[in-house]
């Protein structure tokens, strides 16, 4: 993939993370990925950043502080195993 795409895709990823609802923002992400076939590992330091800045121990996670994290890595693994069954 183009080296500005994905540097565009990381920057409106830094910004929505603070200005979009992470749930929206999650699921942009997913299907861009899922269409583009490639995986972004360097969308992790933007949702890393936001957990350590707006993360809060939930107990229903058994306060675990790191969820956005988490659930960016699932969404890298799914993409990473998923992309080669998609035809080129």
């Amino acid at each position: 993939m183009n080296l500005f795409i994905r540097l565009a895709v990381f920057i409106l990823f830094a910004l929505g993370v603070y200005f979009i609802p992470w749930w929206f923002l999650f699921v942009a992400v997913f299907v861009f990925m899922v269409i583009k076939r490639t995986v972004l590992f360097e969308l992790l330091v933007p949702v890393f950043m936001a957990d350590v800045i707006y993360g809060v121990p939930i107990s229903r996670f058994h306060n675990f502080q790191f969820v956005s994290t988490s659930i960016l890595i699932v969404m890298l693994a799914i993409v990473f195993i998923i992309k080669k069954y998609i035809r080129n």
